[in-house]
């Protein structure tokens, strides 16, 4: 379900993705650490200078096959520009099982099974890496620096599920969600089915951006979704961008272009929202 992204970068049309002059100075990288489940967790933080508190955004990464334990943020990178420009801490977390964080990897959790014990078996993983991303909103939440009322999650393929399922298990987790390439997997139905009753609980503004002609993740079970939620009374919009699988890689030009404009667009007009 999962398709390799070594660092998907939401918002490189927010600004250049080097560190700027006097970065130093204006954003930081701080190492991240907490527990879910009794699982010790890691990720990265990136904050503008000052004490905020800022907006933040949550980056929740794919299945990364083959490359699980290599950390999502590398490590060293320096702050991205759009830290600070924007004046948005940015998370990137790892959850169960990736880059140094505890626990067993998807592959090995669900090991060889098949059919509909496959299909089980990743349902109950998905529950388990949501509830990893909710203690990563706990994380946040404690930290000074963060507006708590302004956190939006933002996710790809597999990691745009499980934001979904956090955001249906802590409807007050983000004010905001952004789903990119949500892969439908072999059980689409199935999925779409479970996806609709989680969707009912979900109380934040959805962007769901896919790609056109992405096999693995099809435009018409996104749409489908999307017109459930939307019967349901849910904010949802969709977004269909000329393109295949690559398109929501640091390898496209897409970041550069109409989706990477599109989520600044979402996410700046959800945190410029009075706080209810």
């Amino acid at each position: 379900m999962g398709r390799l992204i070594t660092f998907a970068l939401l918002v490189v049309a927010a600004g250049s993705l080097v560190r700027p002059a006097g970065a130093q100075d204006t954003c930081f990288s701080l190492p991240a650490a907490y527990l879910s489940s009794e699982l010790r967790l890691a990720g990265v933080m990136m904050k503008p200078a000052g004490p905020g508190p800022f907006p933040t955004v949550i980056y929740n990464h794919s299945s990364k096959p083959g490359h699980e334990r290599q950390p999502t943020v590398p490590e060293g990178m320096p702050c991205l520009a759009f830290v600070a420009e924007r004046s948005w801490v940015y998370f990137v977390p790892d959850r169960r099982g990736y880059g140094r964080s505890e626990g067993p990897t998807l592959k090995s959790a669900i090991g060889n099974r098949s059919g509909l014990r496959l299909f089980l078996a990743v349902t109950a993983r998905s529950r388990q890496e949501a509830g990893d991303i909710v203690a990563g909103v706990e994380f946040l939440r404690r930290r000074p620096f963060v507006d708590d009322s302004r956190v939006a999650g933002v996710g790809y393929a597999l990691g745009g599920l499980y934001t979904y399922l956090a955001a249906s298990m802590r409807p007050d987790a983000f004010n905001a969600i952004a789903l990119q390439a949500l892969d439908s997997g072999e059980y689409s139905g199935l999925l779409l089915r479970e996806m609709i009753r989680a969707g009912k609980t979900i109380t934040a503004p959805i962007l769901i951006q896919q790609a056109r002609d992405d096999k693995g993740a099809p435009v018409q079970f996104v749409q489908d979704l999307a017109d459930a939620m939307r019967r349901m009374g849910k904010d949802v919009t969709l977004r269909v961008y000329p393109g295949g699988d690559e398109l929501f890689t640091p390898e496209s030009r897409g970041p550069d272009g109409e989706w990477g404009k599109d989520l600044v667009e979402f996410l700046s007009r959800q945190f410029q929202k009075p706080v209810r």
